[in-house]
């Protein structure tokens, strides 16, 4: 009778054990949800180590971080995530980029202190099952939180079924500037469209190209090439910030309108491909 117990008590052991084995992303402890960082290492946030997410609606956030936030939505051609300091708040956003129907999802779902100055922020991407029913629409999902913290540097931690590849940054640049035209890899800050500029001007921007190079074209008024010229982006794997000097052939005089046509060169096809064009005037001394 004895063994009969002791057997039966190692079977029902033996199931909870099974049962409770850790699967990643599903997993729940008493210190709180366990999940793989970026090294591919089962963490669990102890509850000390917390800190508290504030919600945040569109709506109720202040004008400057609600410019920055429509502005930050244009870089979420694909994972994009970047934060804004304001106050003692940093607002963070995380956004998958453009997806194909409804019932795609992002949701930023804890913060935790890895050291005095790093905060790593968990975030669960998903898509609906096969099955679903989906509005036949595009849609750009995105989540944006908020924690009672300022001088820290926040590092994304992706998790579920729709995670991107890589969750793209803003490099070389503190903050995100106006962006007054652009194209899916090239975002223009100056000059403004239809602006009159010096005969050095100054362009500047930011891009996300595999090779880092932003190339562009000054045409004159009778759609004549007079110059072409290129400038690097901070980084080739990030929303890089490019900036160079532009000097305006003499062909061109004062007060004529020009065009300055930005562009990323794809070796494969061996074109020209995500054009943006910005027509100016040369200032009038």
């Amino acid at each position: 009778m004895q063994h009969i117990v002791s057997l039966t008590c190692a079977v029902v052991f033996l199931f909870f054990a099974v049962s409770c084995t850790p699967r990643t992303g599903e997993m729940t402890g008493r210190n709180g949800e366990f999940y793989e960082n970026e090294e591919g290492v089962l963490v669990v946030p102890s509850r000390d180590r917390r800190i508290e997410l504030l919600r945040v609606n569109r709506r109720d956030v202040p004008e400057t971080v609600a410019r920055w936030i429509d502005t930050s939505l244009l870089l979420s051609v694909t994972g994009f995530a970047d934060t804004k300091e304001h106050g003692d708040t940093t607002y963070i956003l995380v956004a998958r980029g453009q997806r194909p129907t409804g019932g795609y999802d992002v949701r930023i779902m804890d913060a935790t202190r890895r050291s005095e100055e790093v905060i790593d922020v968990r975030v669960r991407f998903t898509r609906p099952p096969p099955d679903a029913m989906v509005t036949q629409v595009i849609t750009y999902p995105h989540d944006i939180a908020a924690i009672r913290l300022t001088d820290i540097s926040v590092n994304i931690v992706p998790a579920g079924n729709d995670r991107p590849s890589r969750v793209t940054r803003l490099r070389g640049i503190d903050s995100l500037g106006d962006i007054r035209v652009s194209s899916n890899s090239i975002k223009v800050f100056d000059p403004a469209p239809n602006s009159e500029t010096a005969r050095v001007f100054s362009l500047s921007g930011v891009a996300l190209i595999p090779d880092g190079n932003v190339y562009y074209k000054i045409i004159d008024s009778e759609n004549r090439v007079q110059k072409i010229g290129g400038t690097l982006t901070a980084s080739p794997l990030d929303w890089g910030y490019y900036e160079t000097e532009i000097e305006i052939p003499g062909d061109i005089p004062d007060g004529s309108s020009f065009q300055l046509v930005l562009f990323r060169f794809d070796e494969a096809a061996g074109r020209e491909t995500d054009q943006v064009t910005i027509p100016l005037t040369v200032h009038n001394t």
